[in-house]
């Protein structure tokens, strides 16, 4: 709820001061010192969420292909199929490319690819789920329904993370078309990412809480752990890697918009 108030309360922002991206609108509302700021923390932000997602491109993609090649040492595998010379091959010829696009309006296809990607993990996640809830496997016991404890707010940081989205809205807002770019259809844009997202999670962490009981809370290192030759679960982990990869784009773009700004067209006092 907050997050769909907050999403549509900077579109309300930027509706009545006409400003057309975030910094544009933090410069106009707060003054010139504080956009300098803005852009400063939008750029360590993003970059350390781009720093991550290639740490898990090389987590999660070399396992899967050295599988498929049957490699058996996965300590010694062959070059090619090496952490550091997977996560190469992928920054230069597909995260470079879509990080050079000049409009974020570019990436919606790679974006829709990425959706149907989550989709296809989703019902992965559930068949098997379900597959074993009927089975004669499935302990009720095990599952804790009610597990309180400071561990809990330890989830609060990447539920925000995972409903953010706000430095992007405005440009994202911008590429409607003109006869949608209004609140009304703002707020069903809006509402239906929220909801369908809740839905998408609340799904994928109830069910493979049930089937793969993952203590860490990575749910795709326990479905590798525990069917680690089914080929549905080799492939939904390839489909989460193409997530990552093509979320990269996404949160590069706001990086690069503060990043120009502050080197090439700095705030004049």
């Amino acid at each position: 709820v907050s997050a769909l108030y907050s999403l549509n309360v900077l579109i309300e922002c930027s509706i009545q001061t006409g400003q057309k991206s975030y910094d544009q609108l933090v410069r106009h509302v707060l003054g010139n010192t504080m956009a300098v700021v803005f852009k400063v923390i939008v750029v360590l932000y993003c970059f350390g969420v781009c720093t991550g997602y290639v740490i898990i491109i090389g987590d999660l993609l070399p396992e899967i292909l050295q599988t498929w090649a049957g490699v058996d040492d996965y300590n010694s595998p062959p070059f090619y199929l090496s952490k550091i010379f997977l996560q190469m091959i992928i920054i230069i010829f597909i995260i470079s490319p879509l990080c050079s696009f000049s409009s974020i309006d570019s990436l919606k296809y790679a974006s829709a690819f990425a959706v149907f990607a989550v989709m296809y993990f989703t019902l992965v996640v559930l068949i098997r789920s379900f597959q074993y809830i009927g089975s004669d496997e499935f302990e009720a016991s095990r599952a804790q329904y009610f597990n309180w404890g400071a561990a809990i707010f330890s989830g609060i940081p990447i539920i925000a993370f995972a409903l953010g989205g706000h430095v992007q809205s405005i440009s994202v807002y911008q590429e409607l078309q003109p006869g949608k770019r209004n609140r009304t259809d703002w707020l069903k844009v809006s509402g239906g990412m929220i909801a369908s997202l809740s839905l998408v999670y609340l799904l994928v962490s109830v069910f493979s809480y049930y089937r793969y009981l993952p203590d860490d809370g990575n749910i795709l290192e326990a479905m590798l752990v525990y069917d680690p030759s089914d080929v549905l679960v080799q492939v939904s982990s390839l489909m989460m890697t193409v997530v990552v990869v093509l979320s990269y784009p996404l949160m590069a773009w706001p990086m690069r918009q503060s990043f120009e700004q502050l080197v090439f067209d700095p705030v004049q006092p």
